[in-house]
């Protein structure tokens, strides 16, 4: 009576809980008291009473839930009676849950019954076989059993996904012997998922689906249709109901099984069999293809095995039937009518032709190698459906993921190509056909005119406006353009010829809308949508000739040395066209300027790209006095046309596109002609009146910068003094507000004075950045100049750098700028200059202010702890010895201060840069640690492991409580080692397990003695992680248990 009265209190507190009237504290009261009712040491003989005298479905999931935690953590505490008594009351609250379903009385939830089976699995995890010998066989008997069947299916699947890929809460020994106990019975259970399939797929037959005469292939020639050459009958309508259900609770299974099942013994051909027709199941003119399901995870199961990579030769006639079994789908999936349409494809179920594209994908990267050559296989009849599967799909999602097999291809023949000689071309000459239809399908494809209604989508999200989407449309644009360019590896003649083609025509239907600008606007809509339209096409197509730009230089810049002359003067001409005539700039609506403005910026962008071609040209042009005017008369054309679009500001796109140009051509051409450009010049005075945006005017200011600052090509006279002159003028003048804050009295205590600064103080920085990244990777005179240029910018930053220790935007501006100073000029600098300012960047911003920024939940805050860690990253790993000193400080900063603030945090960015920080200290300062080391003395001290540098490193990695980084951590403690793996293994190792009051004796030993002391990188991981997850399954082991009696009265 008195469990039963418990059982009704407990289903009172579940209504109660779940009810409308519960309010959260209540319901936090509530969950406690369930809490610590489980933790009491009886709480699972309540949990199987509870599970015999009620039928409330939260009181059930609230046993089950009470049996796993007994299952998981506490399940070594119990007895071999205790085992058995738990597992016959889940085994026979199961049978009766699918034998009341099955006689149509009170319906188990489904959860409940998935629970049920699953805490089974859960206690074959520990017993079975030894304890638990009757699990393997019983499973079978359920899956012979009509009426257990499903339930077998579903247990099935879940010992695949608890036994044979188990979590990392058992010994790794435990999860390997699980592994190959499961795959012993193997055989059994494959048969049994044979026989359910086939006996499903004959019930789908009708006579008239009968073994008939397969499509001829795409050559006319015969070939065996795969899926019925065994004399099996061919699938006729889908399954539906029941039947449906269970087979997809068997494809489900199989699919899982053969993400870890070897293939070598496990791959029977009457199941490929039986797959290869699921996969055509109702795959007919006349039957409904919205709804295909069981032939999407049919293509599931084929993909698992695909995706195996390591294929013994015993399987590959297994492959290979796979091969024609895809060749036969692909035909019947693009059956056309008499016009010569794909039938019904629009309306196929997307999930399916995702798996069709999936495997065609995975088979073309990871076995297309292995039939090739197979005059049997029949590729180039292959590659034609796929061709045709490409360019019909109707979502752009399912084309890119088609485009990636044509990628695949591409790669084949190019590795032929430089490893098989006259063979390679022959495969070249082979595909030839289909890869230039590909490139002309693909013209199309980036064209609105032409595949307007494909390309709909990114219509409609220019029309929302939206960066995201328009971000979408040009990395789809960027992906054509790319697959085209890896066909012009291949075919380049060719390729140029049909783009060259494509982008005259559209040149000569767009130079004369000069002569309609003022009858523009009066256009009816649907006139002005065609002509947004085209100005959209002609963008895209500018965009792809100026990718093009690398078939022209390299190798092949002499031999086209006159069509890239011509496609530059084109170029320019087009620039200039657009500059003058302004369409951007008319009364027109807004989504025409819109494209006239995409057309000038691709232009530009195009022009842009070509200034590589003209900086080969510029590197000749010393011995040839013809190359040298036409180098001269291109800069001066270039100039003369950008300088306009600039001083105009019309667009803010435009002016940033011209910027860039800029850019590009002072800091990849340098022709020393700009210099006597008065449209060039004219704007070192002009700069501050422009008004321009500010990643505009950062971008402008730059080029001026690149033409002083960066070495001349070819000019024995560099005439650096003259520059310095400049230079160090120009940066004062645009940057004078800036200087003058050293001086200036009173600013360190001025507040107000110190926020009306911060525009002013981020501006300069950046621009000063931007100056120190342009000399990177230049010799020593350039630096030398910039460093002369910049000195008093960075004196000044030293300087107010104290005022902005709490704006978190000026004082990451500062570090910023620190940081790249440190890295780019720390030569010209001198060691004592970086010295006396990393001692005073280090005293100024201490441990107070660095806990500061990083319980700040603001990114903000955290990205000034991020730069400052870049900081100590520099000073960690320059080899000067006046950097040695700040090391040991370092260290102590991030393992005593920094690091227990963000061992809880739960985004991992700052985390990353505080074990990179590590990684590198122990990297560039390894004699740090030897003897005597820091980590001799932390460790031989008898002091807490946790005060260690391998500790945290540790702990985290038996929390498990960053798991992707794990690999990095691991990696990390590997280097630590390896300064003395010695003292590792037989001092730290066995110390660290001291220090754990959770560990037996024994287990300690165990844990010790199970990681071995192999010093390869390789082993050492594994070993590694197997310390780690045996660590962790014995603590779960050792979980103490509550006695404290709880009730619900």
């Amino acid at each position: 009576m008195a469990q039963s009265a418990d059982v009704r209190a407990l289903e009172a507190l579940m209504h109660e809980f779940f009810g409308p009237h519960s309010d959260s504290a209540r319901q936090a009261q509530i969950e406690t008291h369930l809490r610590a009712f489980l933790d009491q040491s009886d709480s699972w003989q309540h949990a199987l009473t509870f599970l015999d005298q009620s039928h409330e479905p939260h009181v059930l999931m609230y046993a089950l839930n009470i049996l796993q935690t007994w299952i998981h953590a506490r399940w070594l505490a119990l007895s071999g009676p205790e085992h058995v008594r738990i597992r016959q009351h889940l085994d026979r609250h199961l049978v009766a849950a699918v034998q009341t379903s099955a006689d149509s009385g009170p319906t188990v939830p489904a959860f409940v019954r998935r629970k049920l089976m699953r805490l089974l699995v859960d206690i074959a995890r520990s017993d079975w076989p030894h304890f638990y010998p009757e699990f393997a066989p019983r499973l079978h008997n359920w899956l012979a059993t009509p009426d257990t069947r499903a339930l077998g299916l579903e247990m099935l699947l879940i010992a695949s996904e608890e036994l044979a890929t188990p979590r990392a809460d058992l010994p790794t020994a435990r999860q390997l012997e699980l592994r190959k106990l499961l795959e012993l019975h193997m055989d059994q259970f494959l048969s049994a998922l044979v026989s359910i399939l086939s006996t499903l797929l004959a019930s789908t037959v009708s006579h008239a689906d009968r073994l008939g005469t397969p499509p001829p292939s795409p050559s006319g020639h015969p070939r065996t249709d795969p899926v019925s050459s065994s004399g099996h009958v061919l699938p006729g309508l889908g399954l539906t109901g029941p039947s449906a259900e269970m087979a997809a609770l068997a494809l489900s299974a199989l699919a899982h099984l053969y993400s870890w099942l070897p293939l070598a013994q496990h791959l029977p051909p009457e199941l490929l069999q039986v797959l290869c027709q699921f996969t055509v199941l109702g795959l007919n003119s006349q039957a409904d293809v919205s709804d295909l399901r069981l032939n999407a995870l049919a293509m599931s199961v084929l993909n698992e095995i695909l995706y195996k990579n390591c294929v013994p030769q015993s399987t590959e006639d297994a492959l290979f039937h796979l091969f024609q079994s895809c060749f036969h789908l692909l035909e019947r999936l693009l059956q056309t009518d008499q016009a010569g349409r794909v039938l019904n494809l629009d309306q196929m179920d997307e999930t399916f032709l995702d798996k069709v594209i999936e495997f065609v994908r995975v088979f073309m990267g990871s076995h297309f190698h292995r039939f090739e050559t197979n005059a049997h296989a029949h590729v180039v009849e292959f590659m034609s459906l796929v061709f045709k599967l490409t360019f019909v799909v109707s979502k752009v999602e399912m084309f890119v993921e088609c485009l990636e097999i044509w990628e695949t291809l591409i790669a084949y023949v190019s590795n032929a190509l430089s490893t098989r000689n006259k063979e390679g071309h022959a495969v070249l000459l082979r595909y030839k056909e289909g890869l230039l239809g590909l490139v002309d399908e693909m013209l199309n494809k980036i064209q609105f005119q032409k595949s307007h209604e494909f390309l709909q989508p990114f219509r409609e999200m220019d029309q929302s406006c939206a960066h995201q989407e328009v971000d979408e449309w040009r990395g789809y644009l960027s992906t054509c353009i790319e697959v085209i360019m890896k066909v012009s590896d291949l075919l380049s003649e060719e390729v140029l010829k049909r783009a060259y083609w494509l982008w005259r025509e559209m040149a000569k239907s767009y130079f004369p809308l000069a002569d309609h600008k003022t009858t523009m606007s009066a256009k009816s809509p649907q006139d002005q949508e065609r002509l947004f339209l085209f100005l959209k096409d002609f963008s895209s197509v500018l965009t792809l000739m100026g990718r093009l730009s690398t078939l022209f230089i390299g190798e092949f810049f002499l031999e086209r040395l006159h069509d890239g002359h011509e496609m530059m003067k084109e170029l320019i001409t087009l620039t200039t066209f657009n500059s003058r005539n302004r369409f951007y700039a008319l009364d027109l609506p807004k989504k025409l300027k819109d494209g006239f403005v995409q057309v000038q910026v691709a232009t530009i962008a195009s022009l842009k790209a070509w200034c590589h071609w003209l900086a080969q040209l510029h590197a000749i042009a010393s011995a040839d006095s013809h190359h040298e005017v036409l180098c001269k008369d291109l800069t001066s054309a270039m100039v003369l046309t950008i300088g306009p679009v600039i001083r105009q500001r019309d667009s803010p796109a435009l002016v940033h596109s011209a910027a860039h140009f800029l850019v590009t051509l002072t800091g990849t051409v340098r022709p020393p002609s700009i210099w006597k450009l008065k449209e060039f010049t004219d704007l070192y005075s002009s700069i501050g009146d422009l008004n321009l945006a500010s990643d505009a005017n950062r971008l402008v200011i730059r080029a001026l910068a690149n033409v002083l600052l960066l070495p001349w090509p070819g000019l024995p006279d560099q005439r650096w003094d003259e520059r310095q002159k400049h230079l160090s003028k120009f940066l004062r003048s645009i940057n004078a507000p800036f200087l003058r804050l050293n001086s200036m009295p009173n600013f360190m205590s001025n507040r107000e004075e110190q926020i009306r600064a911060e525009s002013v103080v981020l501006s300069s920085l950046e621009i000063i950045q931007d100056l120190v990244e342009s000399v990177l990777s230049e010799k020593t005179q350039s630096k030398r100049l910039c460093y002369h240029c910049i000195k008093d910018f960075f004196d000044t930053s030293l300087a107010i750098f104290p005022v902005y220790l709490e704006n978190t935007r000026v004082c990451k501006g500062l570090f910023s700028f620190f940081h790249k100073a440190f890295d780019v000029l720390k030569t010209q600098m001198g060691a004592t200059t970086v010295e006396n300012a990393i001692q005073t960047i280090l005293s100024t911003f201490g441990k107070n202010q660095m806990k500061e920024v990083i319980l700040n939940e603001g990114s903000s805050g955290m990205h000034v702890a991020e730069s400052f860690l870049a900081i100590l990253d520099f000073v960690v790993k320059e080899p000067n010895a006046s950097f040695r000193k700040f090391v040991t400080d370092t260290l102590n900063l991030v393992i005593n201060d920094i690091y227990p603030l963000v061992a809880d945090k739960p985004t991992a960015e700052i985390k990353c840069s505080v074990f990179r920080l590590l990684y590198n200290i122990l990297l560039y300062n390894m004699r740090l640690f030897f003897k005597p080391s820091v980590v001799k003395s932390l460790v031989l001290s008898g002091r807490d492991s946790n005060d260690s540098s391998f500790s945290p490193n540790g702990v985290i990695l038996l929390r498990g409580s960053h798991n992707l980084l794990s690999e990095e951590i691991t990696l990390c403690i590997y280097h630590m080692a390896s300064v003395d793996f010695e003292a590792f293994f037989n001092r730290f190792v066995p110390y660290f397990l001291e220090q754990d009051p959770d560990l037996d004796l024994n287990q300690k030993q165990i844990l010790h003695s199970g990681f071995k002391s192999d010093q390869d990188l390789p082993t050492f991981l594994s070993n590694a992680n197997r310390f780690v997850t045996d660590f962790k399954y014995y603590k779960l082991c050792n979980l103490s248990l509550k006695a404290d009696p709880v009730t619900f009265n």
